[in-house]
């Protein structure tokens, strides 16, 4: 039991660190967030945020990397072939988490992130470098790269400036755009 205390406290010192962390990242750009200012802000001291993280980068890439995962596990528990269950459940997570990804995939964002994001769409939502062997060629690969920067502009886009649209709504259009560029994939490889 005592060792479930501890755990609790840990999680809530860690939640605390990236709560603050995502509200300094609303007010200012990621390469001028400061350890003291995300322990202010936390209510914590350094010592507290150095058991858990080894810098302002260290942070981040936690977030990011629990944000990678949680996509990805939603995506696992969806059938592969239902398009826009997978494209609803990843706008509802984007919704959820709607202040780290407006930051994170806006103008002052992390680019890696937003290729990592990408992949993840590609792989588990387009299934395009998903290791199966079609013919892939420099023009099914623009195509790609058109289409997964067009669904992250309107992911951010409608974060942002959209967010009163539902999300039925806004899953609804990209899976008609989705389902064009696979049309348009199968045309290209003809």
């Amino acid at each position: 039991m005592k060792g479930n205390i501890k755990d609790k406290r840990v999680q809530r010192s860690i939640n605390m660190l990236e709560n603050a962390y995502i509200e300094l990242l609303l007010e200012k750009p990621l390469n001028k967030i400061l350890v003291k200012d995300v322990t202010d802000r936390a209510g914590v001291n350094r010592g507290t945020f150095y058991l858990h993280y080894n810098g302002v980068n260290d942070i981040l890439e936690s977030i990011e990397r629990k944000i990678e995962e949680e996509l990805i596990g939603i995506f696992d528990n969806l059938p592969k072939d239902d398009l826009y269950d997978r494209v609803y459940e990843a706008l509802e997570f984007a919704r959820k988490n709607k202040d780290i990804f407006t930051v994170l995939l806006g103008p002052d964002g992390d680019i890696k992130f937003t290729e990592k994001i990408m992949s993840i769409i590609g792989s588990k939502i387009m299934f395009f470098g998903s290791g199966s062997e079609e013919r892939v060629n420099t023009k099914i690969n623009i195509m790609a790269d058109f289409c997964l920067y067009g669904c992250l502009g309107v992911i951010g886009g409608w974060l942002k400036k959209y967010s009163y649209t539902p999300t039925e709504k806004v899953a609804q259009m990209l899976t008609v755009m989705l389902n064009q560029f696979e049309n348009q994939v199968r045309l290209a490889q003809k």
